[in-house]
């Protein structure tokens, strides 16, 4: 008489496999587990910074220049400096003091090309303006319609502290101090975290630009003959 065959255990590639093996693969899931229960809460929140966008697939776009304010209350992470905090000036300047190859800074002289004359370091310029003395930010944003995930993005291109304006031109209150190419800053804000509101969720600055918990005004947006549809920024291709 024929003895019934055993049952045989598969692994997940449907391969023959005995009990040390799934003993093994049980041990790897739990460990697995046990590391991801490791992370904090703010490794969940990272965005992807390296979304690429065909260029063909932009059926609208614009190029938004916006202020926040350093008054505004629910602005003040990015400005407050302590013992314990850094404002993002002092992340900025740190930077820039200490690897300047890593980021770079460009000088404020044409608002529609911010990216057009490098700053050569040392920057004295740098080193001379205290955190108290930045009294808000600029960002030089691209807003875009993709049609293949049918959503309305935007995409931080470019970053300026704001001085006050001290020349006398009343039609201005701020001056550029310098401009900062976002993505080289992006990485370098990861790092530095803020308390806000509780003490278990941590956001780094990188979260605040991310998830939009700031306050700001348009003060500027490109026009149809300034800035041809053929003039797409790079980040949108492949």
């Amino acid at each position: 008489m024929c003895e019934p065959k055993k049952p045989t255990s598969m692994d997940a590639n449907g391969n023959p496999s005995n009990n040390k093996t799934i003993i093994r693969q049980v041990k790897a899931t739990a460990e697995s587990r046990r590391v991801s229960c490791n992370r904090t809460y703010t490794d969940y929140l990272k965005p992807d910074s390296c979304t690429l966008v065909n260029n063909d697939d932009i059926l609208w776009s614009k190029r938004v220049w916006r202020v926040i304010d350093s008054r505004e209350k629910i602005n003040q992470p990015f400005f407050y400096s302590s013992a314990y905090n850094k404002s993002l000036w002092e992340i900025i300047q740190l930077n820039l003091l200490k690897s300047p190859d890593t980021l770079l800074a460009y000088r404020a002289l044409d608002k529609k090309k911010p990216f057009a004359s490098p700053m050569a370091a040392p920057f004295s310029i740098v080193d001379s303006v205290d955190a108290a003395h930045v009294v808000g930010l600029e960002l030089m944003e691209d807003w875009y319609f993709d049609r293949v995930r049918s959503v309305m993005d935007v995409k931080i291109v470019g970053i300026s502290p704001l001085v006050k304006n001290t020349s006398g031109d009343s039609l201005n209150k701020f001056t550029n101090l310098l401009w900062i190419y976002y993505p080289q800053l992006e990485p370098l804000l990861k790092p530095y975290y803020f308390s806000f509101k509780c003490d278990v969720q941590r956001y780094s600055f990188d979260d605040f630009f991310w998830k939009r918990r700031f306050a700001s005004y348009i003060i500027a947006e490109s026009r149809v003959m300034e800035h041809p549809a053929s003039n797409v920024p790079d980040r949108h291709k492949k």
